[in-house]
């Protein structure tokens, strides 16, 4: 039986020890009985990964002695039982900061727009929240009636870029219709809608 994963990589954070400068790359555990553990690919281009490691079933990796200044990309896929590897996370990326422990963040908060677009059944939507600060937040899939059908996350949040993965289901996991329907972020007074095209 042969069984793929969709993977959303959530969270990339970025720490120092008194030791060594690591990156620490974490991600939404995937909810699958059959699923082995998770790969972690990073390399110095974009989609071009040189190094992977197992992470077994931890949610999490740190990757050691990071070079300061440099910018690595990153990505996670899942392994199931059979030895079937899922499609790549949506890829992320930082620059290792200085020994102060500098990091590059965004400057304003931003959502940007849902990719693909319009996306298939069967397919998923990704969808990229820039935050420029450590915040709660909620983000939402919205029909066009204004029905709240779908919450991708509602709790705390950490600076740096967020990647949701949307697979055009509803909160019950039901698939819902050919049909746009609105991204919806908020945090604070602050709020950003953008649009996705979902097609059976």
């Amino acid at each position: 039986m042969r069984r793929f994963f969709f993977l959303s990589l959530f969270v990339l954070t970025i720490s120092f020890s008194a030791s060594a400068t690591t990156l620490r790359i974490s991600w939404d555990p995937v909810n699958e009985d059959n699923l082995l553990g998770y790969r972690v690919h990073w390399g110095f281009s974009s989609k071009q990964y040189t190094f992977h490691a197992e992470a077994g079933n931890n949610p999490f990796y740190e990757i050691s002695e990071v070079r300061n200044g440099v910018r690595y990309y990153c990505a996670v896929t899942a392994v199931d039982h059979w030895g079937n590897e899922s499609l790549f996370s949506m890829e992320t990326s930082a620059i290792i900061g200085d020994t102060s422990g500098h990091i590059e963040l965004p400057q304003q908060w931003e959502l940007l727009s849902g990719y693909p677009n319009p996306f298939h059944s069967g397919e998923v939507s990704y969808i990229e929240l820039a935050a420029p600060e450590a915040a709660p937040f909620t983000l939402s899939v919205y029909n066009t009636l204004g029905q709240k059908v779908r919450t991708l996350y509602d709790g705390p949040g950490a600076a740096g870029r967020h990647v949701f993965v949307w697979d055009g289901r509803d909160d019950r996991q039901s698939p819902l219709p050919s049909s746009v329907y609105f991204y919806r972020f908020q945090t604070g007074w602050q709020y950003f809608t953008r649009t996705v095209s979902l097609i059976r």
